[in-house]
């Protein structure tokens, strides 16, 4: 074991633990040990760029000091409570720049072969596997598994749609490299990327979260079209017969897994009584009670989960017109502006990541987040002769797969905006890494 081995295991531990309830202690004093091999690295290659690419890769950085700078603003400017709000911006993104940071310095300093880019997909491959596992053992055992809330070895249904997402964006990329003729970054071969596919595919649907199959389904459909339009010049049957099968077993289980979730029956019924937030105010209550719900135009009950998400997005949109320099700095902060405005507020968030935000910062905040997604992506673009290994487009991928749950979901916080900033950090260093030499 040499020091770059204990690096990269110690990298595949806290890819693996960072979704197991009790384990904080353990994740950071391993985030903690890979930062002090990273950030020396990051910083000085951020401060004294050797390359026109490195200069370029500054960009998501200088967007993010952006962001915490206007947050700072927000918090003496705005917040009603500048200590609160100076907390919750040292508590909520201190975390989440330092990972970025770690990511693009890790991938920089073990830079042979793209080294930490394939320990992270390893890692949430992994964590699909043992979503299975899992279940395989609750069944042994004689129980039956509660598809509410499986977690897995997590202790949310929904942790594990978060990391798919992110290894179906690489193996994408890299299979789209592989059809046009390139090794790939992954340097896995079919058979090892079909069974990563199916890997994911299938703890996805046994999660039942319905935003994470929307989203896998969503982007699954895309990859399909970029890896058909490279293998328009193979002639390969067996390429041919492969991508057409990956594509049926994806929209039947993407059927199937949708059809068994009840919810969606009523979920149009549901959308125009829970968009009128000022008659029916139960909304107000929060998600964790159901009772004494409104009923729709036939008079059946309203499905809950769209009842509460279309309400907040209604009431999401609102607070940010009315409040557009945002309120204050905080993961509660949409509700607290609820309570604030209506005398109570019974929800946790807004189950949409970028209302949360604009919420919190404001129309700034939220165009600055924004631009600080956009800005891997214009990475990406201007690596324009880097060779053919599918980084450019895995992160690519990478970034609207994540923009797309947001939409959905409370992405914004916590474990699931760590893992994305280590994700996107790594990614966008493998690129620099590959400089001219190596262009997707």
């Amino acid at each position: 074991m040499n020091s770059r081995a204990v690096a990269l295991a110690a990298l595949l531990t806290v890819v693996i633990v960072w979704q197991v309830p009790h384990t904080i202690w353990l994740r950071y004093t391993l985030l903690i040990g890979l930062g002090v091999l990273a950030w020396p690295v990051a910083l000085l290659r951020l401060v004294q760029p050797a390359t026109a690419l490195e200069r370029v890769a500054r960009a998501p950085f200088a967007a993010l000091a952006a962001l915490l700078s206007w947050a700072l603003a927000v918090a003496f400017a705005v917040s009603p409570n500048s200590a609160s709000s100076l907390g919750d911006l040292r508590a909520e993104w201190l975390a989440p720049a330092l990972i970025l940071l770690a990511g693009f310095g890790l991938a920089l300093r073990y830079r042979e072969g793209h080294v930490v880019v394939r320990v992270l997909f390893l890692g949430f491959v992994l964590h699909a596997f043992m979503q299975l596992v899992t279940a395989g053992y609750v069944l042994l055992r004689g129980d039956a598994i509660n598809f509410m809330n499986f977690g897995g070895i997590g202790d949310h249904k929904a942790n594990v749609t978060y990391t798919n997402a992110f290894a179906l964006a690489m193996l994408v990329a890299d299979e789209a490299a592989r059809a046009r003729g390139a090794p790939g970054f992954l340097r896995i071969d079919t058979r090892w990327a079909l069974g990563a596919f199916a890997l994911l595919l299938a703890s996805t649907i046994l999660a039942t979260t319905r935003n994470g199959l929307v989203v896998f389904a969503l982007m699954a459909v895309l990859g399909f079209v970029v890896i058909a339009g490279e293998l328009r010049a193979r002639t390969s049957r067996a390429a041919w017969a492969t991508l057409v099968a990956c594509g049926l077993i994806v929209f039947i289980g993407a059927i199937v897994g949708l059809r068994a979730d009840p919810r969606w029956s009523t979920f149009f019924a549901t959308a125009p009584v829970a968009w009128d937030t000022d008659h029916n105010r139960q909304w107000l209550q929060g998600e964790r009670d159901e009772s004494n719900l409104p009923p729709t135009a036939s008079g059946k009950p309203v499905e809950p989960s769209a009842y509460f998400r279309l309400a907040f997005l209604h009431e999401g949109l609102r607070l940010i017109a009315e409040h557009p320099w945002g309120t204050r700095v905080g993961r509660d902060a949409f509700r607290l502006a609820i309570r604030d405005k209506y005398g109570r507020g019974g929800m946790s968030h807004a189950h949409n990541g970028f209302l949360d935000l604009g919420a919190s910062l404001g129309l700034p905040g939220l165009a600055l987040w924004i631009v600080f997604l956009g800005s891997f992506i214009f990475v990406a673009a201007r690596a324009r002769e880097a060779a053919g290994s599918g980084l450019r487009m895995a992160l690519v991928l990478v970034i609207v797969g994540y923009a797309a749950r947001t939409l959905l979901d409370a992405t914004v916080r916590d474990h699931i905006l760590q893992e994305f900033m280590i994700t996107a950090g790594a990614l966008c260093a493998a690129i620099v890494v590959a400089g001219p030499r190596d262009s997707a």
